[in-house]
């Protein structure tokens, strides 16, 4: 390979990301990456919304004039901390020139270890489409100290079945096929009531999906609700206004006497369906219109020929039940050679698993807010 003189650059104002928006395009169609999470279009809106009190942390790796590399991350200080993430949401990837990967993170590995502008690098939910965690593995174990956990993924590949007909009769059970039928029967025999896949999504849909998921939904009463946090309202209406995700973003819902009391929010692009967020009202839970939705979202995947329905991340029972194929994903903590550094890896080594056996415990939940936990955890 040539590129002897690969040049890293260091960017941490927006003003210089916007410049190099259009060569951050173009290395990841020479990528094998091909994840929406990693679109810039996905990235400036969500910095809009959740980058306040964040430093922008990307380092790029040219060659001559050529983007070969880029590693997003943000900075953050947490209770004296200094912590680099991988900037945007969830399922965020380094993003690499093919065939660069190997050369680019060894480089990299070095640059970092010079910097002392950081304690810990937490790469969470990543590389499910590359193996970059795997050669992260291979370069930092070498001689540095790490911490990392693998979770699944769940995900149709359409390509496995004939149609939507056969990929039920394939993946669900005799019991659960009867029981689909059965409570789809059920919510049609209901007055008033409507699907509708939107194929615009507007400022208005959003709002009335966030007042059924953050008021009436099960997990919206458990505070478990995407859009318990009021940031995720705005971070979705700056996203579908961008032209990639205005022309590329599905609402499937259940009406009942004009109110959705069942979504499912879609991304499609490069020929997949990214099923983003669903949720029901709790009141209708026994015409199962979650899974109607769910299944809507599927019939309607196959019968575009889309390659692949990707339940993103998560181990959620529905998830288990109906996507019969698995990725992994990885959390992987690099600690800098520093003291602190070592006294966080006890601390994550040791004490929190300890830790998380108490997290459903409702005393310490009264004392330790689920905002204050956010703030101080590491």
């Amino acid at each position: 390979m040539e590129n002897d003189d690969m040049q890293i650059e260091l960017i941490d104002q927006i003003d210089r990301l916007e410049e190099i928006r259009p060569f951050w395009k173009k290395l990841i169609s020479r990528s094998t990456l091909k994840d929406i999470y990693c679109l810039p279009e996905f990235f400036f809106p969500w910095w809009q919304v959740f980058g306040h009190g964040k430093e922008i942390y990307f380092i790029c790796f040219w060659n001559g004039k050529e983007l070969s590399g880029l590693i997003p991350l943000y900075r953050v200080k947490k209770v004296g901390v200094k912590i680099l993430y991988l900037a945007g949401e969830s399922r965020i990837d380094f993003i690499f020139q093919e065939g660069y990967e190997k050369r680019i993170l060894s480089i990299f590995s070095d640059w970092l270890y010079r910097q002392r502008d950081w304690d810990l690098l937490v790469l969470r939910a990543f590389s499910l489409f590359t193996d970059n965690a795997l050669y992260l593995k291979q370069i930092f174990n070498k001689n540095k100290i790490l911490f990392y956990k693998d979770k699944k993924s769940f995900f149709i590949n359409l390509y496995d079945f004939k149609d939507y007909d056969d990929y039920l009769k394939t993946t669900l059970s005799k019991h659960r096929l009867r029981n689909l039928i059965r409570v789809s029967t059920r919510i049609r025999e209901k007055e008033n009531v409507e699907t509708n896949i939107y194929k615009t999504v507007t400022p208005e849909l959003i709002d009335e999906i966030e007042n059924l998921d953050s008021k009436m939904s099960l997990r919206g009463l458990g505070d478990d609700s995407f859009f318990s946090d009021s940031r995720n309202t705005e971070f979705l209406k700056l996203l579908v206004s961008e032209e990639t995700f205005k022309k590329n973003t599905l609402l499937f819902s259940y009406r009942v006497d004009g109110y959705i009391v069942a979504f499912l929010l879609v991304f499609t692009l490069e020929n997949k369906a990214y099923f983003y967020q669903m949720s029901y009202h709790k009141d209708f839970n026994k015409y199962g219109v979650g899974i109607q939705a769910l299944t809507m979202g599927i019939k309607y995947s196959f019968e575009n020929s889309f390659s692949e329905c990707d339940f993103m991340l998560g181990d959620q029972e529905y998830k288990k039940k109906f996507g019969q194929s698995v990725r992994k994903t990885t959390r992987l903590i690099v600690y800098q050679n520093g003291f602190l550094s070592f006294l966080i890896y006890f601390y994550h080594k040791k004490i929190k698993p300890l830790r998380a056996k108490f997290k459903n415990n409702q005393y310490l939940k009264k004392i330790i807010p689920k905002e204050l936990r956010k703030k101080i955890d590491i």
